[in-house]
């Protein structure tokens, strides 16, 4: 992902929905519309240079971490972050077909909402 590209993803939260995308974009761009963010984000899924991520919290998410790995979600307070996740013994598994993608979402009440 192109650095400009890259910092405004990270200014937008880590896993930013569309509207948060935009919302940023428009400190800088203040006519960009919300369907030009959605259109580009799409295409960027397209060209594998970021994930959709639907974590079940009702608004879909991107991710640019392509590394397989987990996310966490309070079903509470819909805080998202990542886990690490072991795939040594799933690629062994797996050894004669070919990995594209791993989504694995691990619903958890955080600790702030315990």
């Amino acid at each position: 992902m192109r650095p400009y590209l890259r910092k405004l993803y990270d200014a937008a939260g880590g896993h930013p929905t569309a509207e948060e995308v935009h919302e940023r974009a428009c400190e800088v761009m203040p006519t960009l519309s919300l369907r030009t963010v959605y259109e580009t984000l799409h295409l960027f899924v397209e060209l594998g240079l970021i994930h959709r991520l639907d974590a079940g919290t009702g608004a879909i998410r991107y991710d640019t971490n392509l590394t397989p790995h987990a996310h966490v979600v309070c079903p509470s307070c819909h805080d998202l972050r990542e886990a690490s996740l072991d795939l040594a013994q799933l690629r062994r598994a797996l050894q004669h077909e070919r990995l594209e993608r791993v989504d694995v979402v691990v619903h958890s009440i955080c600790a702030v909402c315990t």
